[in-house]
């Protein structure tokens, strides 16, 4: 009996650690989820949405990207960037502005950007304005 009650309890431990697992992987997925529905949305409103808006979300979406990468994206998303990466909007408005900052380099030494605490209430702003 004691020998089939260790058992029991071991199964039951182990049972407890895969739910443990389970629970925290859970809020991941909702999160991605939730990323890919606001990709959904900014689609839709593509064209009412300005670039510096649109940069801003994407950083949103997918944090530490360089600024090739954010382009790449807006091309994806059928957005013309014109001339905005190549003038000084991105480091006046965004880089100097406080919106975002510098995360580190990528393998090719490329600066890769984040969202600064202002860039992330800034989120709330265009999501309000925007209706995404």
């Amino acid at each position: 009996m004691t020998d089939r009650l260790t058992s029991l309890e071991k199964k039951v431990k182990e049972i407890e650690k895969r739910l443990a697992n389970l629970e925290r992987v859970k809020p991941m997925k909702e999160k991605r989820q939730h990323s890919s529905d606001l990709e959904s949305k900014i689609r839709t409103k593509i064209n009412e949405i300005g670039i510096q808006h649109l940069i801003i979300l994407v950083l949103k979406i997918k944090s530490k990207q360089t600024k090739t990468e954010i382009e790449n994206i807006l091309r994806k998303w059928n957005k013309p960037i014109g001339s905005w990466f190549r003038g000084g909007n991105f480091n006046k408005r965004l880089l100097n502005g406080g919106i975002i900052m510098k995360d580190g380099e990528n393998d090719s030494n490329e600066p890769q950007f984040s969202l600064t605490m202002r860039g992330l209430k800034e989120i709330e702003k265009i999501v309000s304005k925007y209706n995404l």
